[in-house]
């Protein structure tokens, strides 16, 4: 028994939990899917955005994104998403792939309670 409990104390300290994460865009305005998780099918129908940001073209290194997401509405009241990533600055680079849900409650005509969650694979490297 003794040898589970630690077991699961080491696979509790493995995982983490993030909110919020700290990918820049410039297209929340558009795609509040970006924002939150809880976001997710929000417009109410679905919605596919891709994009890509440089700085300092020209110069060895400079950092690159990329990115696309899909969220849509499945039902009337809960939404799915998918979000991936990809950075590249200098010798550093970011991969990460989320899946997200979200269950919107109608409080009033004009007026919801939203509740989303996300899972995030992440890979990062320093080659």
């Amino acid at each position: 028994m003794k040898k589970i409990s630690i077991w699961l104390f080491y696979c509790a300290l493995s995982f983490s939990a993030n909110c919020q994460g700290t990918f820049q865009t410039q297209e929340f305005v558009v795609n509040p899917y970006v924002l939150s998780p809880s976001n997710t099918g929000l417009n109410g129908n679905h919605e596919i955005f891709a994009g890509f940001l440089t700085r300092f073209t020209g110069v060895e290194g400079a950092p690159l994104s990329v990115w696309a997401n899909y969220n849509g509405i499945i039902k009337n009241n809960s939404g799915i998403g998918l979000q991936v990533y990809y950075e590249k600055m200098g010798a550093f680079s970011n991969v990460r792939a989320d899946l997200s849900y979200a269950y919107h409650l109608f409080i009033a005509k004009k007026h919801r309670l939203s509740l989303g969650v996300s899972f995030s694979l992440n890979e990062s490297q320093l080659d």
